[in-house]
């Protein structure tokens, strides 16, 4: 039921690829605010050429332009916020639909799904954490939270789910649901998304730090988890909630150098390994779907994956 949404209101392919492209627009708008900044810093600053531009782009390193984590987070997350805003203009004018038919297809969120994916998910990670810092508490640095860090929380908080919410919204909803309807395949739609969404983050710091090919498997195998997730629950809401849980883990308890969200969290690894961290992320998520099988009595993948023609009214 969840594909289906693909064929509500006007659904011509060109206005898909159209959509497509004018969030690509706005993603892009949405970087005029950090440009803006870093260009003043620069001005400002004689020490600071266009190669420390490149070289930001690199790291994304904002204290060395003299910017805080906190403020250097407010202007990575807005990029999300105002492509957010673009999709909820093409999802609504475009294709005449609810925005949250990207969801479900009841068209309304299931907020207890949501936290219950936000709450399992980062209960599970907590827990394997804990075991990584009994096993090697040389390798974590303790930071004492002070004003900062509780800004922090509230950035992460108020903003964070909104940059969450867009990659799912636009990924496993929007493109996901699209691919899915015009080809009648659930499993063409699952891989050819998580290979999208692994390519969009092939821009992030971590490729530089550790190693391409690692971080493609991680990237790919986290997008086909939660494509996976997302066609067998027949709803989008686990998915959003794992992502969001995923990033607030990240930002707000434990980063390690090369992070794409450079913050100060309670916690810093000095060293990370990238094949255990794609084995520490597949552990945890077998853990989850165990969980959200019997929680939420998921059927079949037979069942689940099998393409079933609906009668639908369109434009």
């Amino acid at each position: 039921m969840f594909f289906i949404n693909a064929g509500k209101g006007a659904h011509h392919w060109w206005l898909f690829v159209a959509g497509a492209l004018v969030v690509s627009l706005g993603y892009i708008i949405g970087q005029i605010p950090m440009s803006l900044v870093l260009t003043y810093k620069i001005s400002k600053d004689p020490a600071l050429d266009s190669s420390d531009l490149i070289e930001f782009s690199e790291n994304l390193d904002f204290e060395k332009f003299g910017i805080s984590t906190n403020f250097g987070l407010v202007l990575s997350l807005l990029i999300f916020v105002t492509a957010l805003a673009f999709l909820y203009f093409v999802v609504f004018v475009f294709h005449k639909r609810n925005f949250t038919s990207l969801i479900n297809y009841v068209e309304r969120v299931d907020w207890k799904r949501f936290f219950w994916g936000f709450g399992v998910w980062f209960s599970i990670s907590l827990f394997m954490e804990i075991i990584s810092y009994y096993l090697s508490p040389e390798n974590y640095e303790y930071v004492a939270p002070g004003r900062e860090y509780f800004l922090l929380l509230l950035i992460c908080v108020i903003m964070l789910p909104l940059q969450t919410s867009f990659e799912e919204l636009f990924f496993r909803g929007y493109l996901m649901q699209t691919i899915g309807y015009h080809t009648r395949s659930k499993w063409l739609a699952m891989l050819v998304i998580s290979f999208l969404f692994m390519s969009i983050h092939l821009a992030n710091p971590e490729i530089e730090q550790y190693g391409t090919i690692n971080m493609v498997i991680y990237y790919f195998a986290s997008g086909l988890i939660l494509a996976f997730i997302t066609i067998m629950d027949d709803r989008l809401e686990l998915a959003m909630g794992i992502h969001f849980a995923n990033n607030f883990f990240g930002a707000t308890l434990v980063t390690y150098e090369g992070a794409a969200l450079r913050t100060n969290s309670l916690y810093k690894v000095h060293e990370i390994n990238p094949q255990m961290m794609v084995i520490g992320f597949a552990l945890v998520a077998v853990v989850f779907m165990v969980l959200a099988s019997r929680r939420f009595h998921w059927q079949s993948i037979g069942k689940s994956f099998k393409w079933v023609d609906p009668i639908i009214k369109t434009l």
